[in-house]
């Protein structure tokens, strides 16, 4: 497996005004891989009934699209399959930080 390593600078506003929702919207400033990357990030605590405590309920919206991708490819099944997959496993690597650092606590 190769690795990589790229630059990505991101403008990050955290709006908590509503008790309800932590709404947490990200644009891109600068990427060596990206050119576009933004949208929005809403956490919502949730009862789950039989689960003692507080749950989080979690909704990305995000519009990704590689350099050197044309725009019009992102609206095509293949590619938008692509970078769905991407995210989900790049969510899902953030999700296991989280448990970590939760675990550390």
């Amino acid at each position: 497996m190769q690795h990589r390593t790229f630059s990505t600078w991101l403008k990050v506003t955290e709006d908590c005004r509503d008790t309800g929702c932590l709404s947490v919207q990200f644009d891109l400033m600068h990427s060596d891989l990206l050119s576009q990357f933004n949208g929005r990030w809403e956490l919502r605590p949730v009862e789950v009934p039989g689960i003692p405590g507080i749950s989080t309920a979690s909704e990305l919206h995000q519009d990704v699209l590689p350099k050197g991708v044309p725009p019009f490819m992102k609206n095509l099944p293949v590619m938008g399959n692509l970078l769905r997959g991407v995210a989900l496993r790049a969510m899902r690597r953030i999700m296991e930080d989280v448990q970590v650092a939760v675990g550390k606590q």
